[in-house]
């Protein structure tokens, strides 16, 4: 997949390009920004509790209540909306709490196939997979969702005692950097050494969104 846009964020403002012409599609105020699995939807993170999800590049006003002071965004499946310490995940399309996962995460990392995902925590990370079809059953059979969302919707598939300096998904398989300088691989709760570096490996982010 191309991508279609990318997105610089600095200074308090974020500017979309496009990729392949590099045009100013669209701007504002913002200190943080999370695309969704599209890129038709995203989210931009000003100061204080404020998170503002656009469509189509046209604001979705009151989608997102957050009362708690934010400290970073992340995309993919879900938006994930970082507080003191702990993760919101929220539904794109609704802006309803889906699952509150208690830990100092320094980043989340998505799977390309929208059922897993890796929260990088600052001493381990998790991997956790999403039931989509649980979160629907739980609110089509009536169930109320408070602060801390359903508990069906996530599943602990990995604890792993490791930090994540970087890190991708490549199908069901995550590839990351450790503090070790070690360019590892989890796959069926397992980890696996694939090479040593000799030198420290800078942590480096890019954003762009796919269609």
């Amino acid at each position: 997949m191309r991508a279609s846009f990318v997105t610089v964020c600095g200074d308090g403002e974020y500017i979309i390009y496009t990729s392949l012409a590099w045009r100013n599609k669209s701007f504002g105020a913002g200190v943080g920004f999370a695309w969704a699995t599209d890129s038709n939807t995203y989210a931009v993170r000003e100061a204080g509790p404020k998170v503002k999800v656009f469509r189509n590049f046209k604001e979705r006003p009151g989608l997102l209540r957050i009362s708690y002071t934010t400290d970073g965004i992340y995309g993919g499946t879900l938006l994930g909306v970082k507080g003191m310490g702990f993760v919101v995940f929220y539904d794109w399309e609704t802006g309803a709490i889906v699952r509150r996962i208690d830990v100092e995460a320094r980043n989340v990392y998505w799977s390309g196939t929208g059922n897993l995902v890796a929260i990088a925590g600052e001493d381990s990370f998790y991997v956790l997979r999403f039931d989509r079809d649980a979160y629907n059953a739980y609110l089509d059979n009536g169930g109320e969702v408070d602060d801390e969302g359903v508990e069906e919707a996530f599943e602990l598939e990995a604890d792993i005692a490791e930090v994540v300096q970087t890190g991708k998904w490549i199908g069901d398989c995550f590839v990351y950097t450790n503090g070790a300088n070690r360019l590892n691989y989890l796959v069926g709760g397992q980890t696996h050494t694939i090479t040593h570096f000799d030198s420290y490996v800078p942590s480096t982010c890019f954003g762009s969104s796919r269609n």
